[in-house]
């Protein structure tokens, strides 16, 4: 049996599997970076603002392809698109969203964030900071056109929270973990 295609994007298999496995190894090799960078003793802690966007890409990749392999289990047709913001919005899984949103709710703020935003109350910025989607768009806005994840980009963009969304792209993929459970083929 050959694997179920996407109406007009050639190749690309509808298989949850095989967008998982491939996610999962975003997340592997984004691990990999940021323990180097960022963990490990006598680490690169000077090179650090060089690894931010190949991280965010690594994030975007993980992203992307769980949130395409949640399609995959529902039997959706997969899109042949890299924009996150919308992809998330079309999850349409108000069960998944409450649980993400409450896991996502017991995150810390980190403390830099009023320095940076003296305009705003921190209530204001904890509100806006507890949005899985803000972070998502933050992302999106690098990691879509104009690909500055990708490709150097003129001008200034504002890095999104790397372990917030880490934290996001692994309760993602948990999730497609847990809905191919019982995802089956078509005969």
């Amino acid at each position: 049996m050959s694997p179920k295609t996407s109406k007009g994007t050639g190749n690309i298999s509808d298989s949850p599997y095989l967008f998982r496995d491939i996610s999962e190894s975003y997340l592997k090799a984004y691990d990999i970076i940021w323990a180097a960078e960022l963990e490990m003793p006598g680490s690169l802690g000077q090179n650090t603002g060089l690894a931010l966007r190949p991280m965010c890409q690594l994030l975007g990749q993980a992203l992307e392809l769980s949130m395409k392999g949640l399609r995959a289990c529902r039997g959706i047709e997969i899109p042949h698109i890299h924009n996150l913001d919308r992809l998330f919005a079309e999850l349409d899984d108000p069960e998944m969203m409450q649980g993400l949103q409450h896991g996502f709710s017991g995150l810390d703020v980190p403390s830099d964030l009023q320095t940076h935003n003296p305009d705003l109350t921190m209530a204001e910025i904890e509100q806006h900071f507890s949005s899985p989607s803000m972070h998502i768009s933050m992302l999106n806005s690098l990691y879509d056109r104009p690909f500055a994840t990708r490709f150097p980009v003129r001008g200034v963009a504002d890095i999104p929270h790397l372990p917030h969304l880490r934290w996001i792209a692994g309760f993602l993929l948990l999730e497609l973990n847990t809905r191919m459970l019982s995802w089956r083929t078509e005969p």
